[in-house]
Formats: structure tokens, C-alpha cells, sequence
């Protein structure tokens, strides 16, 4: 983790660098079938849309650069709503987060435990899915955030949602 960047208290996250600094963190266990769910609360944001990521990056992603940008990982970006998928080149995706929202992946695996599909949903609404299954790398994928304004600040969760009762 990008030490000067974030601060990491319990499971808050916050923004603490410069304007060209970026802090990014990853979930210490990788995904797989048992560990297949992470949300953020976006708790505090200092502007009109939370400037932060969250997806998937392999483990040594370099932590000083957004999630989605390099090879190795796919993320949603919450500031501008768009899906980077190993590369800089903005696909659009889903809507703007701010303030209040909580933004969901979710990784569904093959019977055989690899990861096929990762799904983003926002306040419980799915926003959409990506195909990952012989793109990604075939090493350990770990749940991976980044925040890029000071003033952000995260609520980090691997809760999986509630059931719906029978």
C-alpha cells in the first residue's frame, strides 16, 4: 500500500496525498469461492462524485496507480462511472457515486474455481457485469481500491449481502 497516500484505520480508508498521488489497497486473502465479495461505503468525499476505484489486481500491482490501469486487473471506477479493464481506455459503464452510495464487486467463479465474471452493483442495484475468465491472469486476484482526492474516505467490507428470506 502506498503508505503516505492512504491512511488505513480498522477497515476506514482515507486519502491523504497529494494532488498526483494515488493510494491503493488490497485485501490481504485473494479471492476465491469462500472470499468472493467486497463492497466500499463511500463515507466521506469532497467532491460532487467519490473519487476512488474498486475491482480486482493481481498482487503486485503497482500501488501507486488506479485499479484497471495496468495489466492484471478490471475495476469500476466511481468518479466518472467508467470500467478500465487493463488499460487507460475508459469504457462507459455504470453511474457517477458520491457521498452515502456503496459500491459492490462480486466474483463468480467455475465449478472448477476459477474466476469467470465480476459484477458491480451500486446501493444494491447491479450495474453490470465483465467476462474475466482467460483475460485476466491466471495467478491470485486480490480485491483491490483506489482513491486519488484528499478528503476521501472509505468504508471497506467483505460482508456478503444479506439473503432474501425463503
Amino acid at each position: 500500500m502506498a503508505k503516505r497516500a492512504l491512511q488505513v484505520q480498522g477497515c476506514f480508508l482515507a486519502f491523504r496525498g497529494g494532488e498526483d498521488e494515488r493510494g491503493v489497497a488490497q485485501l490481504r486473502a485473494p479471492v476465491g469461492p469462500s472470499e468472493s465479495y467486497c463492497e466500499i461505503s463511500v463515507v466521506e468525499s469532497t467532491g460532487s462524485e467519490a473519487a476512488c476505484a474498486i475491482g480486482l489486481a493481481v498482487g503486485d500491482y503497482p500501488l501507486d496507480q488506479m485499479p484497471g490501469w495496468h495489466f492484471g486487473s478490471v475495476a469500476f471506477h466511481l468518479d466518472d462511472g467508467n470500467l478500465f479493464f487493463q488499460n487507460t481506455s475508459a469504457e462507459p459503464f455504470g453511474p457517477v457515486c458520491q457521498q452515502g452510495d456503496v459500491v459492490s464487486c462480486q466474483v463468480h467463479f467455475t465449478p472448477e474455481g476459477a474466476p469467470e465474471r465480476v459484477t458491480w452493483s451500486r446501493n444494491t442495484e447491479i450495474i453490470g457485469s465483465r467476462a474475466v475468465i482467460g483475460v485476466l491472469p491466471s495467478q491470485p486476484l486480490y480485491f483491490t481500491v483506489g482513491l486519488n482526492r484528499r478528503g476521501e474516505k472509505l468504508l471497506v467490507s467483505t460482508l456478503p449481502p444479506p439473503q432474501p428470506p425463503r
